[in-house]
C-alpha cells in the first residue's frame, strides 16, 4: 500500500470505536476525542447511528488532514512512539490491513473516497466494541470510563477529600463520569447487526469483556448469521477468571488473539491491577497457552509506567518461561503510559532511568527470544529498544511536580486498598528516596495540604 503521508492512518477509512460511555471514536487510543454532531454535542449509539457518523464533517476532516500529512489530534501516542523508534499502532494497522484487504483494495478505498469529499462508500471492515465499563479490577493506571471499580472508587474518595480528588485529577484532563446502560439499546444492536456481514475484525475489550454479557451476545449472533467463520477476534483481558463457554466460542471464529493485560509478574502485578491473585492468573494463563486450539494466537502487553520499569524484566522471562513450557509462541508488546501524566517515566529521576536501563540490556543479553531472529520476536525486541530509546532521550529532564503527584496519588490509594509500594516495590521506593523523593513525607490527598 502506497505511502500517502507521513501521518496517514488506514484506521479512518476501515474502522469505528465504541467507547465505555456509548459516543463513537475513530481510534482506541485516540484520548478525549469522540464523533460529535453539528451543535458539537457527543454522538451516543443509544440514540444515534453508526452511518450517522461513519462519513460525518468530523470523520471526513480527520481522513482530508491524513491525506495532505496534516497532524490530527488524537494521533498524538502514534507520535511519540513513532520519536523513539518504537512501530506505532498507525504502522502496524497500515500493515496489517494492507495485507487483510489487499492494497489495490485499499488504496481503491481512500482514492474514491479522497474524489468524494473524503466520504467512504462502505462499512467499515473493523469494529472496536466496548460495552460499558464492567470490571473486576481497579488498575492505578486506568480510569472510571473503563472500570466500574474505579468509578465507585473515585466518588468515595471524592466524598471523603471534600472534593480535593476530582480537582486533582481535571488537572490531568480527566474528569468524573458514569456509564449508562446504552449498549442494551435496540438502536446500537441494529447498526451492529447491519455491520456484521462487512466485518473482517472485531476487538473487544472492556471493561473486562469476559464478564461483560453484551459480548456473547454480539459472538452467538455472528454465529448464527453465519458469519463467525470469516471474522477475526481480538480481545484484552485480565485472566482473573476463564470461562468455559469463552474459550468455546472462540474456535468458531475464523482467528482469535488474546491480549493477557498485565503490567508485572506477581506481587508487582497484584499492587498495580488490584486486587487481582497472581497464582490464579498464572493457572488461567498456562491453561489457555496449553489448551488453546490452533486458531489462537496469545500475547501479553505490559503497560510501561513508574510503576513497573525497574520490574518488566521479570514478566518478559515469564513469558519466555511459558513459551519453552507450551510451545507456543506468545506476542510481547509494550504500551507507554501517557495518560494521566505523572506515570509516565520519563519524569522520573535520572537514578531510575539508568537502573531501568541497566536492567533491560541485561535482559537483552540473556533472553533466547530477543536474541532470535524469528518473527515472534520483533514486539518484544521493538518495546525493550524503544522504552530504552525513550528513558534515554529524557535524561536531565526529572520533573519534581510530577513525581510529587505520583507519590500523593500513590499513597492516596495506598491507603484505601490498604497496600503499601514501600512493601510492593521496595527498590522503586528506595531510589525514589535516594533521588529526594520521601513516600513517608509525602501528604496523600485525603488530608489536608
Amino acid at each position: 500500500m502506497k505511502e500517502y503521508s507521513k501521518t496517514f492512518c488506514v484506521y479512518p477509512w476501515i474502522q469505528q470505536q465504541t467507547t465505555p460511555t456509548g459516543k463513537i471514536n475513530f481510534c482506541c487510543i485516540s484520548m478525549h476525542t469522540f464523533v460529535p454532531r453539528e451543535d458539537g454535542s457527543a454522538m451516543m449509539l443509544d440514540r444515534d447511528s453508526f452511518k450517522e457518523a461513519w462519513n460525518s464533517g468530523y470523520m471526513r476532516d480527520i481522513r482530508k488532514k491524513m491525506i495532505h500529512g496534516d497532524s490530527v489530534f488524537g494521533c498524538e501516542t502514534c507520535y511519540e512512539q513513532e520519536k523513539v523508534g518504537k512501530k506505532s499502532y498507525r504502522q502496524c494497522h497500515n500493515e496489517e490491513w494492507s495485507a487483510k484487504l489487499g492494497s489495490d483494495t485499499i488504496e481503491g478505498l481512500v482514492d474514491r473516497s479522497t474524489a468524494n469529499d473524503f466520504e467512504v462508500d462502505r462499512p467499515p471492515a473493523y469494529l472496536d466494541l466496548r460495552l460499558g465499563n464492567l470490571c473486576n479490577l481497579k488498575c492505578r493506571m486506568c480510569n472510571p470510563y473503563n472500570s466500574v471499580q474505579i468509578e465507585n472508587e473515585w466518588k468515595k474518595l471524592d466524598a471523603k477529600s471534600e472534593n480535593r480528588y476530582s480537582k486533582f485529577w481535571n488537572k490531568f484532563g480527566l474528569e468524573f463520569g458514569s456509564c449508562t446502560p446504552w449498549y442494551e439499546s435496540e438502536n446500537f444492536w441494529k447498526g451492529v447487526e447491519e455491520n456484521i456481514p462487512f466485518l473482517k475484525k472485531v476487538y473487544m475489550t472492556g471493561g473486562e469483556p469476559t464478564l461483560i454479557e453484551g459480548n456473547y451476545r454480539f459472538l452467538d449472533r455472528c454465529r448464527e448469521l453465519n458469519y463467525a467463520d470469516k471474522i477475526e477476534l481480538f480481545f484484552n483481558i485480565n485472566f482473573t477468571n476463564l470461562k468455559e463457554k469463552f474459550i468455546e466460542q472462540l474456535n468458531e471464529f475464523q482467528w482469535s488473539s488474546v491480549n493477557a493485560s498485565l503490567d508485572g509478574h506477581g506481587e508487582v502485578n497484584e499492587y498495580i491491577r488490584a486486587p487481582s491473585r497472581w497464582d490464579v492468573i498464572d493457572k488461567n494463563f498456562r491453561k489457555m497457552a496449553h489448551e488453546g486450539g490452533a486458531r489462537l494466537g496469545l500475547g501479553i502487553s505490559p503497560v510501561i509506567q513508574i510503576y513497573n520499569i525497574l520490574n518488566v524484566v521479570d514478566l518478559l522471562e515469564y513469558a519466555e518461561e511459558v513459551m519453552e513450557e507450551t510451545g507456543r509462541e506468545i506476542i510481547v508488546d509494550f504500551l507507554f503510559c501517557l495518560h494521566p501524566d505523572f506515570l509516565d517515566i520519563v519524569h522520573l529521576p535520572d537514578n531510575i532511568k539508568h537502573e531501568a536501563i541497566a536492567r533491560l540490556e541485561d535482559f537483552k543479553m540473556s533472553s533466547q527470544v530477543y536474541r532470535s531472529q524469528q518473527e515472534k520476536s520483533f514486539f518484544m525486541k521493538n518495546g525493550i529498544d524503544s522504552t530504552i530509546k525513550r528513558l534515554q532521550m529524557s535524561l536531565g529532564q526529572e520533573n519534581p511536580q510530577m513525581i510529587r503527584d505520583f507519590l500523593s496519588y500513590t499513597k492516596t490509594l495506598d491507603e484505601e486498598r490498604r497496600q503499601d509500594m514501600r512493601a510492593s516495590l521496595p527498590e522503586l521506593t528506595f531510589l525514589l528516596k535516594e533521588a529526594g523523593y520521601d513516600y513517608d513525607s509525602q501528604v496523600s490527598l485525603l488530608v489536608d495540604q
